[in-house]
């Protein structure tokens, strides 16, 4: 997660999502929520997340701030993830990222190969 990306736009802060089990997953409408903005955007309808890939979306506006604790629900509101209270103040290419069986570290870390840009939406 970049809460202070280099590039100002569009919102200037991406979520990347990854599916690193066997199986597709469906993850329309999940939505991401900032707890400092009360912000939400959804991941567009029709979205699926194949094994070993990855989906970097970049928010619609700047709604993650710093620090932030952000929630991952899923399409029926069950939450997926939250993370605890993250801060980034440096547009130097560190993001917060969490592996299996780790806690949630800062730095840079190489994304899988398979990464391709999602879409979040304002509504779904």
């Amino acid at each position: 997660m970049e809460l202070q990306f280099e590039d100002p736009s569009p919102g200037g802060q991406s979520v990347y999502l990854a599916n690193r089990g066997t199986a597709e997953q469906a993850i329309s409408c999940w939505r991401i929520t900032a707890a400092s903005s009360g912000a939400t955007a959804y991941v567009k309808d029709g979205t699926r997340l194949l094994p070993g890939r990855a989906l970097r979306f970049a928010t619609p506006t700047r709604m993650l701030g710093s620090p932030e604790t952000v929630t991952l629900s899923d399409r029926g509101g069950q939450v997926v993830a939250r993370t605890p209270q993250l801060s980034d103040t440096a547009g130097d290419d560190q993001f917060w990222y969490l592996l299996p069986g780790e806690s949630w570290r800062f730095g840079r870390i190489r994304l899988p190969e398979n990464v391709t840009d999602g879409q979040l939406v304002s509504i779904c």
